[in-house]
């Protein structure tokens, strides 16, 4: 499920995101909470996939220079049945002022994105994805709904053209007493914080 690969595109030319720590801590705790709602995905064949989706974002964690924030994500397959094994974790180190994250599927297969913060209420997010195609994604989370619009793309290795492009989007909101939530939310593989910043 790309879009809670949460994480921004494209930082200024030094690499570096020009913005205070305090901000994107505050980002993050905005974007934190429960949230049920449909992932709609436009395939090559002018054909609509949707699905439905739980996620959990935590609060900010603060570990010496760096903000994390785990993200629990599950497919709803039937009423109360979920997919497990897939989690997230986004990640700002305040001495480099990058903004980083990570998708962990049922397979083991990472997702890294590279953030950029826009304001209090929106990332950008550039994904890889493990097909070797890629994902961009505007989120915000305003009035209580948590809304994502994305691409699907590839690029040819040679030219640098666009090979293909394929919107994305999902509305989400905090789950009501008739929606169905897990019941259990362990995962058998979680990202951390190491996997997002191998080399920091």
């Amino acid at each position: 499920m790309n879009h809670f690969l949460s994480a921004g595109a494209f930082p200024p030319s030094s690499g570096r995101n020009n913005i205070n720590s305090n901000s994107v801590k505050s980002n993050f705790n905005n974007f934190s909470g429960k949230y049920v709602g449909s992932w709609h995905q436009h395939k090559s064949n002018n054909s609509e996939e949707s699905s439905d989706w739980y996620a959990d974002w935590s609060r900010v964690n603060i570990e010496e220079r760096f903000y994390h924030q785990p993200v629990v994500i599950r497919k709803k397959i039937k009423q109360l049945e979920f997919e497990t094994g897939m989690d997230g974790i986004n990640s700002y180190d305040t001495q480099s002022g990058v903004i980083l994250g990570n998708v962990c599927a049922s397979k083991n297969q990472d997702r890294p994105h590279l953030g950029y913060f826009v304001d209090e209420n929106t990332l950008i997010w550039l994904a890889k994805e493990p097909d070797g195609n890629y994902g961009l994604f505007y989120e915000t989370k305003i009035n209580g709904v948590y809304r994502v619009r994305g691409l699907y793309f590839g690029v040819d290795a040679n030219s640098n053209n666009l090979t293909f492009c394929h919107p994305n989007w999902g509305d989400y909101k905090a789950p009501t007493k008739d929606d169905a939530v897990p019941p259990n939310l362990n995962s058998p593989k979680k990202p951390t914080a190491g996997s997002v910043f191998p080399i920091i």
